[in-house]
């Protein structure tokens, strides 16, 4: 849509037609909100989240993520179309495809999760992501290796979502979940869209080849970090209280 929008219509009416959607959404949220319960406000602090040792490494974990996704995200229909020689359109769909293959991918991330436990789900889709930017770069095929990449990274990149919330419900009391949830999400899409001028700079001064070999740096990173993730299947509200 973004596309066919900015094609016909100029590039501005694309951003005035998602941010007239986001104004009604937010709308519609602000009423619903006023009709839901009043909750109790808690005075958690964010170093009283810091207390949580484990809670370190999954921020570290969401930087790493937030490195690669942030970054295919911005560059992914460009590489396509200087790297790949495929059209615009068809760029632009690919990554409409991916979200597509997510949509599944959140049930299955979740219904895993519960099955096998987080820690597992996020290793086997940090694994996912790595072999999906492989496959991208170095098959010889290109179209085959766009289509394996658009599977392989829209299930991995959307299960690991459903996974990484529960673990972070397992390792903190509910009383903060707001505020861990919070940091998490800074961490994840707030210092890791430095990547995207990190990218930036490296597809500007060596070609995007180079910047989509440095974001599987990333991807790779992220797979190491969560095979020493906290391996929670069960929570205790009673020793997370006490060790805060």
């Amino acid at each position: 849509i973004a596309w066919f929008v900015g094609s016909y219509f100029g590039w501005q009416f694309a951003f005035i037609l998602f941010g007239a959607f986001c104004v009604i959404l937010a709308v519609l949220l602000a009423k619903s909100m006023k009709k839901s319960e009043n909750k109790t406000v808690s005075n958690i602090k964010f170093r009283d989240a810091l207390k949580i040792s484990e809670l370190w490494i999954i921020l570290v974990f969401g930087i790493a993520s937030g490195f690669f996704n942030k970054g295919v995200e911005f560059f992914f229909p460009t590489y396509l179309r200087v790297a790949k020689g495929i059209d615009p359109m068809w760029a632009s769909m690919a990554y409409t495809l991916i979200l597509a293959f997510g949509v599944p991918a959140q049930w299955l991330g979740g219904k895993t999760s519960d099955l096998f436990g987080s820690k597992k789900v996020l290793m086997a889709t940090s694994l996912g992501v790595v072999l999906s930017t492989f496959t991208l770069q170095f098959l010889p095929i290109s179209l085959l290796g766009v289509a394996l990449f658009i599977v392989f990274y829209g299930i991995s990149l959307n299960a690991y979502q459903p996974a990484l919330t529960s673990l972070i419900g397992l390792i903190c009391p509910e009383i903060m979940r707001g505020t861990v949830y919070g940091m998490f999400f800074f961490a994840a899409f707030g210092i890791g869209s430095i990547s995207q001028s990190i990218a930036g700079y490296c597809a500007d001064n060596y070609g995007l080849e180079s910047a989509f070999r440095l974001l599987t740096v990333f991807a790779l990173t992220a797979l190491v970090i969560s095979l020493v993730l906290p391996k929670k299947r069960e929570i205790d509200q009673e020793a997370l209280l006490f060790k805060c």
